[in-house]
């Protein structure tokens, strides 16, 4: 009859994998604003070492190296760490527990994620990753 002299619920206590993970799901949405995830094609990029020393001028996900191989058609894809990391920041200090793991997962996760898309989508058509991610970005 008195909602007011209800005691509150006492708040239950986020485990650690559960802190982790919602880390990870802020920190991907915003890197996935105004089109943040999306695959861009650089032939510019020359190496893992050029794309990091070149990372503050770069997309977050990055294509390169495309060239053929007896075996078919190679090529490298690199995610940009420093605007992860910069992302990650935004939620927690760099002396957090969560800072390290959150980091590394989240390019783990998107590396993972967008070689897989990119090989299933150079199987279905024969494109090569360069025309994939040019129709990528005109739709």
């Amino acid at each position: 009859m008195f909602g007011w002299f209800k005691k509150p619920k006492p708040k239950r206590e986020r485990t650690d994998e559960e802190m982790e993970f919602i880390l990870k799901g802020l920190v991907v949405g915003v890197l996935s604003q105004n089109g943040g995830l999306e695959l861009h094609y650089r032939p510019d990029v020359t190496s893992e070492e050029d794309f990091e020393a070149r990372s503050a001028e770069l997309p977050l996900i990055v294509v390169w190296g495309e060239h053929d191989t007896p075996q078919g058609l190679a090529f490298s894809m690199s995610v940009n760490k420093h605007l992860v990391e910069t992302t990650v920041l935004g939620f927690v200090a760099r002396e957090d527990q969560w800072f390290l793991p959150a980091r590394a997962q989240v390019v783990d996760e998107l590396r993972t994620v967008t070689f897989d898309a990119m090989m299933k989508a150079v199987e279905a058509t024969g494109a090569p990753p360069s025309a994939i991610c040019q129709s990528l970005a005109s739709s």
